[in-house]
Formats: structure tokens, C-alpha cells, sequence
């Protein structure tokens, strides 16, 4: 869904909302995103590799606008402009792992489930419920019954600001003066959780995204 307005006085915005799901049994070959897994468990038997895609982001929320001030005839207010981009998305799915593993002396790559591994209120010391999780034991031959893409890893909002104004210095030359900042209320944005099972940080977030950087810079256009 797409609302877009262009108003008087120089005002403009434009929001987006999708609402998506993806499903398959390989985002890739040999392919592995933020949270996925590189190699089928089984690679005789892709179908259970089936699950949500890599880049499955159930719900995306971005929005853009910008003002132009109004104002022709006063010298203080001419030429400024403030321009914004945002976007909110849900969590990327992941998958639990057992990294010491190895598919080459028959050691199950993956645990297996028995409970639904969400957490009411995951936070980035908890972020997903390890007993809801077991190691298959290296006796028992056989792969873990945990599926692909299983698990949702945190959300991210963020919100660009723009401040510019425009000199006009010759009749074809213009120097624009700007103010941008990136990720301005610096809101904390997780990475994804360790998801190797058989780590001491198993569970925990121990990254997030750039906080808030701001730069000034200047263009002239002629």
C-alpha cells in the first residue's frame, strides 16, 4: 500500500506498507543471508530444507517527505529545505545451529526442537529459548528434526533528517549547504543471535547497527 500528498507551501510525503511472505528450500545455491544457512541438512532431501527465505521481512514500513520553505522574499528563510526518510522491519528469520558439528562423520548440523523456541519477551541477553532445544547425540546416526529459518531475530526502525539550503551565487551556479543526520532518535538496532547451540553465548545479541552519524557537506551546482 502507497499514500503519497503533495500539499501547498512546498510539503510532500510518501508512505509505503508491505506486508510479504516468502517460502522456499534455498534462498540460493550454497547461499546464506544474515540468518540463514549455507547447505541443505540433507541434501537427500531438499524438502525438509523448506521454510521461510532469508529475506523474508514479514512487515516493511518506510515513508520519505520533504518541505520546502515558502518563503521567497525573506533573506533569512529562503532557500531552506528539510527533507526525511524512515523504515521500520520486522525481524529476519535464522536458524539454530550446532557449529561443531560435522555432516562428515554423521553428526546432526542441527538440534532438535521440542518446544517452540520463542520468548514472550526476548531481550539481547535472551533473546530465544534454549531449552526448547537438544544436541542429537553423536550415537544416534541421524539429523536433527529443528527446521530451516525457524526463529525471528529483532526488528530495526530508523529515521534519516536532512536540513539544506540553497545560495544562489551566479545566474547558473547554485552552492547548497547540508545538514544530515543518519538514525536520529539513535535508536539501538539489533543484530541477529548467536545461533550455535553448543557456544557459551548461544542465545545472546552481542551487536547492533551504526548508532547516529552526522555529516555536513556542501555541493555546488553550476
Amino acid at each position: 500500500m502507497t499514500a503519497k500528498k503533495r500539499l501547498e507551501h512546498g510539503l510532500f510525503f510518501r508512505a509505503n506498507y508491505t506486508y510479504a511472505k516468502s517460502i522456499d528450500v534455498a534462498s540460493g545455491l550454497n547461499y546464506a543471508g544474515d540468518g540463514g544457512v549455507a547447505g541443505a541438512q540433507n541434501s537427500q532431501n531438499l524438502n525438509s530444507e523448506r521454510g521461510r527465505s532469508n529475506f523474508d521481512i514479514r512487515h516493511v514500513f518506510s515513508m520519505t517527505f520533504s518541505w520546502r520553505l515558502p518563503s521567497h522574499h525573506n533573506v533569512v528563510l529562503r532557500g531552506w529545505q528539510l527533507a526525511g526518510t524512515g523504515a521500520a522491519y520486522s525481524g529476519a528469520p535464522f536458524t539454530p545451529l550446532v557449529s561443531g558439528a560435522s555432516a562428515d562423520v554423521a553428526q546432526a548440523t542441527r538440534p532438535d526442537r521440542i518446544g517452540n523456541g520463542s520468548l514472550p519477551n526476548p531481550s539481547p541477553a535472551d533473546w530465544f529459548n534454549l531449552n526448547a532445544f537438544t544436541i542429537v547425540a553423536d550415537s544416534a546416526f541421524r539429523f536433527g528434526n529443528s527446521g530451516r529459518n525457524i526463529l525471528t531475530g529483532p526488528g530495526s526502525v530508523a529515521m534519516n533528517l536532512a536540513l539544506s539550503r540553497n545560495f544562489q551565487i551566479l545566474e547558473r551556479t547554485r552552492l547548497q549547504i547540508r545538514w544530515e543526520t543518519f538514525n536520529v532518535s539513535n535508536h539501538v538496532n539489533f543484530q541477529l543471535p548467536a545461533d550455535a547451540l553448543d557456544k557459551a553465548n548461544a542465545g545472546t545479541i552481542t551487536a547492533a547497527n551504526a548508532a547516529r552519524v552526522m555529516q555536513l557537506g556542501a555541493r555546488i551546482d553550476f
